[in-house]
């Protein structure tokens, strides 16, 4: 597969989704130099600046080789999780190198198209074996196809993932990143449909389910719950502008 050029400007910028102090920024502004400016700023020390920078770059070029580029929302998915990154260090203060490097790898496992255990050896190479722990372990499983099972094999997905706290902190500020690059939050109504309606209401119905206890038990419950309102906010909205026009239509007939 031809390499996709990552530099590339004919992709949207990644939404302008998270907050350094008082304004929101977006992941599309924090190229290697601005990141690592960033994690000195957080007094990271250089060995666990060079992990991360490591994790970052490495993503990227694993992520240049899908054959999608960008995600439903039109961001590039390498500005996801290097937004997931960006989340933790500066709303949920994590400085832990093995967290913040396992954001970067936290999609490659199952989205990428390169032999598992090579990247599995990679990632133990350029971070450490407990980011490849927690990378595995945010890992979705693979779906068999059989409903109920799928459900069962979630619920201990989940289960094992409240019982690690570095776990817990990466999946919840994944999830937050997800529930603010909806794309109802960001496309114009007349844009909308149904479908991007319904994600919406299975994100939210999926994070009160599975990730809101694990983000109570670690003290982070008020900031995932923020999010989950917002959205729960523009669902509503939706479905008001969604009725409207179907009223509208109506009329004219």
């Amino acid at each position: 597969m031809e390499k996709i050029n990552l530099t590339s400007q004919t992709h949207p910028r990644a939404p302008e989704i998270i907050q350094l102090g008082d304004k929101l920024v977006s992941a599309s502004d924090y190229g290697c130099e601005e990141t690592r400016k960033l994690l000195k700023i957080k007094w990271l020390s250089e060995d666990s600046i060079s992990q991360i920078m490591a994790a970052r770059t490495i993503a990227k070029l694993g992520h240049a080789y899908k054959e999608e580029v960008v995600r439903r929302s039109g961001e590039r998915y390498f500005d996801h999780p290097s937004g997931v990154a960006l989340l933790l260090l500066l709303e949920l203060w994590e400085t832990d190198p093995d967290i913040l490097s396992a954001a970067q790898f936290h999609d490659v496992l199952e989205d990428v198209k390169i032999d598992s255990l090579e990247m599995k050896n990679v990632i133990i190479r350029a971070a450490s074996l407990e980011t490849l722990r927690i990378t595995e372990m945010v890992t979705n499983p693979e779906k068999t196809g059989d409903e109920k099972k799928d459900k069962q094999i979630k619920i201990r997905h989940y289960h094992l993932i409240s019982q690690d706290e570095k776990a817990s902190k990466l999946k919840i500020a994944d999830r937050m990143y997800n529930l603010r690059s909806l794309e109802i939050n960001h496309l114009d109504e007349s844009e909308l449909t149904d479908k991007q309606l319904e994600t919406a209401k299975k994100q939210i119905e999926e994070t009160k389910e599975f990730i809101l206890p694990i983000a109570e038990k670690f003290g982070l419950g008020s900031k995932l719950l923020a999010d989950i309102e917002k959205v729960e906010k523009r669902v509503r909205e939706v479905k008001l502008i969604f009725i409207q026009r179907i009223t509208k239509d109506a009329v004219k007939i």
